[in-house]
């Protein structure tokens, strides 16, 4: 299956969109891998995952102010990196949008299932540029990963020091690009970083040999974390500034290496993989549920990873014109389970948390078939929050999040089955309590 670098909006009206193209995409043998939003970015990390994936899909919806900065970035990494890109672009934007070079493919938000097939057949033709089996990442040594360090000119020899163990301590090698005037001269460790792991390069002041080695990752598209010590940078507007250089003090070992350590965290982030069509569904779920309702953090990121990845074979799930509806009796009988079976919870608080489950299954039988949508959000947002009271150490900040989505959810059928409300109130009440 083809590993695909999916970049798309995280807006609530753009949900359809990207439910459809990323379902498309799965039927199509290819793998959606996407980076579930977050409050931290660099460059590197899209670079990293480029390098990861056998080419990118784009879905660029239209929004006031013109499309986004983001996903526009994302597309020049690809062209710069030579990878084969799709970029699908709503109707409403103007012609130039994206470079004439990139193949992209017109969607109208109006029609879209009239245009499946189009949208299909441009699927097929990108794959075929990547090739029927793209073959895997290329290993040019075995030695342990590196990081190729630019800018050794512009620091004292005491931070130069301070670098290079704070680099071993992430358990990378160090390498320093050669310091000199002679652009083309000869360094084999410093051509075989440029090939491998990720670079740490300084913007400014550097000697002739380090400004090409610089060009030289950019070309290659290394993952880089670029700093810079000019307070008056001249960012670009036209590019998020969280792909752009990070400030430090170029006199302190200290800035320099706890920026350092910040942005090498966010660049060894995982991805999503959407491998298959369970996980697309719930996927969407989650989105429905929390993504939606909430500011994005490192905690919801995290916890996106963690809820679509989890295993589904035990919960009885039917796919109906392509949208999951999950078996309310079964669903709620596996949360049963994961209470009975968690051993971070007293017995007696085990018994009481899998009662007001059975209330609450009970409550929601005689609108399960009726209202199949609001019941299934309920049961769903359940398991995320049971999922989660239940660990040994349980974040209650994420916490907070689902089990306002969970008392969401459950208005939702107020007129409907009143008592509902009134069980989810009693888990929410329940939940919260036990990280007090």
């Amino acid at each position: 299956m083809h590993l695909v670098y999916y970049a798309h909006s995280y807006r609530k009206p753009d949900d359809e969109l990207n439910e459809m193209f990323e379902e498309l995409m799965v039927s199509e043998g290819m793998t959606p891998s996407i980076d579930p939003p977050s409050d931290q970015l660099n460059s590197a990390k899209p670079e990293r995952h480029l390098r990861s994936t056998d080419g990118m899909v784009c879905v660029l919806p239209y929004r006031e102010g013109g499309p986004s900065n983001y996903i526009l970035y994302e597309v020049t990494l690809a062209m710069r990196g030579r990878r084969p890109v799709l970029v699908f672009v709503e109707d409403d934007l103007p012609s130039n949008v994206i470079p004439s070079l990139v193949f992209g493919r017109r969607f109208s938000r109006r029609s879209l299932l009239r245009q499946i097939r189009d949208q299909r057949h441009a699927l097929r033709i990108f794959k075929a540029y990547m090739g029927e089996d793209p073959p895997p990442s290329y290993q040019p040594s075995p030695a342990q990963r590196s990081c190729l360090i630019i800018g050794a000119s512009c620091m004292s020899s005491k931070i130069q020091e301070q670098l290079h163990d704070q680099i071993v301590s992430l358990r990378y090698s160090p390498v320093f690009a050669a310091v000199g005037d002679r652009c083309l001269s000869v360094a084999p460790p410093q051509d075989e970083g440029v090939a491998r792991a990720f670079a740490v390069a300084f913007t400014e002041n550097l000697s002739p040999q380090e400004y090409y080695c610089l060009g030289a990752v950019r070309a290659a598209s290394t993952p880089t974390i670029t700093l810079t010590g000019d307070l008056g940078y001249p960012y670009d507007p036209n590019i998020p500034t969280e792909y752009q250089p990070r400030q430090v003090d170029i006199r302190s070992g200290q800035s320099i290496c706890e920026t350092v350590v910040r942005e090498v965290k966010i660049l060894e982030e995982d991805y999503l993989d959407l491998k298959d069509q369970e996980k697309v569904e719930r996927y969407k779920r989650y989105k429905a549920v929390v993504l939606n309702k909430t500011a994005y953090s490192t905690d919801t990121r995290g916890s996106v990873v963690n809820y679509v990845n989890i295993d589904m074979s035990k919960n009885k799930t039917e796919f109906r014109d392509n949208y999951g509806n999950i078996n309310i009796g079964s669903h709620l009988e596996n949360v049963t389970q994961t209470i009975n079976a968690s051993s971070n919870l007293q017995p007696e608080k085990r018994r009481e948390l899998a009662a007001l489950v059975q209330e609450l299954k009970t409550a929601l039988e005689p609108v399960a078939k009726t209202h199949p949508e609001d019941s299934n959000r309920v049961a769903e947002t359940v398991e995320l929050a049971v999922n989660e009271a239940t660990k040994a150490k349980p974040n209650q900040g994420f916490l907070k999040i689902t089990a306002e989505g969970l008392k969401e959810a459950a208005n939702a059928l107020k007129d409907v089955a009143p008592a509902v409300l009134v069980v989810t109130g009693k888990v929410v009440q329940f939940l919260l309590g036990l990280g007090t």
